[in-house]
Parts: C-alpha cells; structure tokens; sequence
C-alpha cells in the first residue's frame, strides 16, 4: 500500500511539472500590455487552473476524510478528547465567520482584469482566507516561541 501511495504522488508531481513547464513554454501570439511592456499570455491558463482546483479537491477530500475517521475512532475509545476536538473545528469555524465579515466587498482594480470576481462575495471570501491564513500562522508562531518558553520555565 506504501508503494501505491509512494508511485501515486510521483506521479501527481510529475504531472504538475510537465504541466507548470508547459504554461510557461508554451506562449501564443497574443501578448497584453502591462505597465508599457508586452507581455505575451500563456495557453494554458486554464488547464493550469483546473489542475489546481483537482488538486485542491482531493487534499480537502482526503484531509475530511481522514479527520472523520479519526475523530470517529477516537470517539469509540474516548469522548472526551473527541468533543474538544469538536471544539477546535467549532473554533474554527468563528474564525472563518469572523474573518469573512472583516473582508472588504469593494471592487479591487486589478491591471487587465475586467471580470466581476473581484467584486461582492469573492472579494470577501479572498479576505477571508488570507485573514485567516495571517491568524492561523501568528497562532502558530505563538504556540512555537509558548512552548519555548515553558519549557524553559519548566526546567
């Protein structure tokens, strides 16, 4: 089974090279003007992005899968560590309310982007994600020099 999963992300990784290497060879004749310079437009943006999107399903697949089987186990064995394990993904699910209503809904003017994804609810949920992404690692950082810190009063 090692070997499968071994092979398996061997593969996913040699895809996503052949397919970054692609995007950045393979250029049309189209080119866009930023800032005074021509730059050419890739081809394969959208393959790109779709790739991406796979790839992001199935690590958000795999990650509430295997959360709902540990947390499944763990209630069988103890209850008690399972509920405050609810309780951090109750957390957070504040935080993500939290930082999407701090998110701004304006429109961001982006340089040669004339879409409406900028805009209203997907402006909100970018700011949401970087808020949260900016919280999570200053938790982070937090818990690390914490941690130094008891272990050096312990002692």
């Amino acid at each position: 089974m090692q070997k499968i999963s071994k092979y398996a992300l061997w593969g996913l990784m040699a895809l996503s090279f052949i397919l970054m290497l692609c995007f950045y060879l393979m250029t049309g004749d189209e080119t866009i003007d930023v800032a005074g310079d021509a730059l050419p437009v890739p081809t394969l943006t959208n393959p790109l992005l779709y790739w991406v999107y796979i790839l992001l399903g199935c690590v958000a697949l795999c990650t509430v899968a295997s959360v709902a089987i540990q947390y499944a186990i763990k209630f069988k064995t103890d209850k008690q560590a399972a509920i405050k394990s609810l309780l951090t993904a109750a957390a957070l699910v504040v935080l993500l309310v939290i930082t999407f209503f701090i998110g701004s809904s304006e429109k961001m003017d982006i340089i040669g982007y004339e879409g409406t994804d900028n805009v209203g609810f997907w402006a909100q949920f970018t700011d949401m994600c970087l808020y949260t992404v900016y919280t999570l690692v200053v938790i982070a950082a937090l818990a690390i020099v914490g941690s130094y810190i008891y272990k050096i009063i312990k002692k």
